[in-house]
Formats: structure tokens, sequence, C-alpha cells
């Protein structure tokens, strides 16, 4: 049944937005471009909603592949920092040597945005949100077939739920929202997709606290596991000391602790400013990594060319999603959405072409 009504509704949701499409392109009047757009969006949530019922109803099959949760925070991060907006704050909390998990990408990345929106919902005062992830406990996946698991979580610090409220939060179209605001699915989705993926779900709440929902995924094995366990820049060069730039606290919650498990140093700075001040007090470090686009008086490119003309001896390595404002004559250039991987390889070489006779 989910199979045929999906069916029938994304030929529906076709017809629906390229009528708007087209509508877009022969619409003069910035009132009428508004309605449009508010179509738009409801068509969009309209495919969310099949995808979801798709989903808790198995009549979509998964395609399972080893996924590091660091890359995948990293990827999705414009994703999530917009699900949030900006009263929440947004961090990440992995523990060190994290396998990877073996699951669908895109059920995985559904999953986890609706955890966000449920506890960006919870938050209408604004508040903290953490995702959360290490290796699952025996006792927590006792019920579970044999084998190593990972912990997901999404802990919010808001207005939480009554133990009634929480014993229903994983059924199919079951919601306290408002009408329009909430289809039900959200959860019903995530707890289909753990246990489609040979995983469960679980939820821990008290009003006035938070909540947390906990995703327990199988780990996956074997030579792609080991690769993602293993630090890779210690073997492919020294310990550095990093002077990272970077004012996104999810990204920076990712990306520094993986930078330190793979044996590097690292001061880090919320903006260009600070890191200026730093390095002209005679801070020393053997690479620099900067965002481009951030608060304060300088941007990142700003930053860069300071320091050729102060520092030339400090390599540089820039990150950024706007190719307008990438700086002259950088070599050493990550696009977002970048992985570990790069960035530890893009250290490494940055430093070795500065020491290179």
């Amino acid at each position: 049944m989910s199979g045929g009504l999906a069916h029938d509704f994304n030929n529906i949701l076709q017809t629906i937005t390229t009528a708007l499409h087209l509508l877009k392109r022969t619409c003069t009047q910035e009132s009428q471009h508004k309605v449009l757009d508010a179509a738009s969006r409801a068509a969009s949530r309209g495919a969310e909603v099949v995808r979801q019922m798709l989903s808790f109803g198995r009549a979509q099959p998964l395609d399972p592949r080893p996924v590091s949760l660091a890359d995948f925070v990293l990827k999705n991060q414009e994703l999530l920092a917009k699900a949030v907006g900006g009263r929440i704050a947004l961090t990440a909390d992995f523990a060190p040597g994290l396998p990877a998990v073996r699951a669908d990408p895109t059920q995985l990345e559904l999953a986890l945005l609706n955890l966000v929106f449920n506890a960006r919902d919870a938050l209408p005062q604004g508040g903290r949100i953490v995702v959360r992830a290490r290796p699952a406990t025996g006792e927590e996946t006792a019920a579970l077939p044999a084998g190593r698991y990972v912990s997901v979580e999404v802990v919010d610090d808001g207005v939480g739920m009554s133990a009634e409220t929480a014993a229903r939060a994983f059924e199919p179209y079951y919601t306290t929202k408002a009408v329009g605001a909430g289809s039900g699915l959200g959860l019903a989705q995530v707890m289909a997709f753990c246990r489609q993926s040979g995983g469960d779900a679980r939820l821990r709440s008290q009003p006035g606290v938070g909540t947390a929902v906990q995703m327990l995924l199988p780990a996956a094995e074997g030579a792609a596991a080991a690769a993602e366990e293993r630090p890779p820049a210690r073997a492919a060069g020294r310990p550095l000391r990093v002077l990272m730039v970077e004012d996104d606290m999810l990204i920076a919650s990712v990306v520094l602790p993986s930078l330190e498990a793979a044996g590097h140093r690292v001061v880090m700075c919320a903006n260009a400013d600070e890191a200026r001040a730093r390095l002209a007090r005679g801070e020393r470090f053997d690479v620099l990594f900067t965002d481009m686009v951030m608060p304060g008086t300088m941007s990142g490119a700003d930053l860069v060319q300071w320091c050729a003309r102060h520092l030339p001896g400090l390599p540089a390595v820039v990150a950024t999603g706007y190719s307008m404002q990438e700086p002259e004559g950088q070599r050493h250039l990550l696009r977002k959405p970048y992985a570990v991987e790069e960035l530890l390889e893009a250290l490494q070489q940055a430093v070795f072409d500065v020491c290179e006779p």
C-alpha cells in the first residue's frame, strides 16, 4: 500500500512542481512569487512525507554501505545548520576511534534531519542540540544480533515529553504538534530505518529537562571499518601544531577532535581577528587552517594575505564553499563539503611544500 500511494503521490507532485516552475518563469509580480514559493515549499514537504512513508513502510529498499560519521556530519553541515537556525547551538561529540556505521546514507541523512528537526521544535526559546556518537555497550545491544554497534544520539535540553507521549512517540502519524506543523512520520522513519538496518531506536525524555533519541546501528566490519579507526595522518607525516580558524560550532566540534585523534595539536580561534592577534604575539604554528567567510573585520582570505606579508614561512590551507571568494595564489584549497582524510592530507602537503628545498 505504501509503495502504491508513493507512486501516485510522486506523479502528482512532479506535475505540481513542474507547473510551479513554469509559472515562476512568466510571473512578474513579487506578491505572486511569494505565493508560488509557498506552494513550492509545500510540494517539497509533500515529497519528504512520501520518503518517510516509504521508509517506515519498508517499501523502499536500503543500500547499506560503510559511512564515516565525522565525514557525514561535515558533508551535511549546511543542511543541519539550516534545520536549527541561528538561535540554537548545534555541536557534535564523537568518541575517538569511532568505527564507520553500515547504513544507507540517504536514509541516515533523513533520520538525522528528522531528529534534529524534532529537537529544534522542542527548543522554542533556543537552547542546545548535541549529536553524540560512541561504541554501543553490550547492555544496550543485548537484544540485537551479535556484533558491534555504534550509538548515535541527538540530545536536546528542551521542553521534554511526558511518559505518555514518550511511550507513543515512535507510532506512525502520532504527533503533539499543531495541525500542519508535523506529520507524525519523523520518529516512525527513524525507527523503521534503524530496524531495517539491523539495529534499533530508543528514546529518553523528561519534562523540563530534554530529550535524547538514540539510534543503534551496526558497525561496518572489515577493511572499511579498520581504515576508519586508524589515524591516517600519523603514517603520512609528522604531528603538526595547527592554528584552526572556524566560526561554525558544528564543524569545529567535528574537525578539532579528528585532528587531535590524528596526533596534531590544535589551537582553535573563532575568527580571523583572534588568529591574527595570536600570530602577532609571536605564537608559533606549523600550519594555518582557516575558513573563508566569518564574522569580524577580516575574512579568511585577508588572514592568509596578512600571513603572506608578515609570516611568509607559515603555510595555509583554506576551506571554502564560495568559489568567488578564493584567495589569489592559494594552492591548498578545500572545497566544502570536504572529508577529514582530505583535510589531513592537505595539511601535510602544505607543510611539505614549504619545507621542500
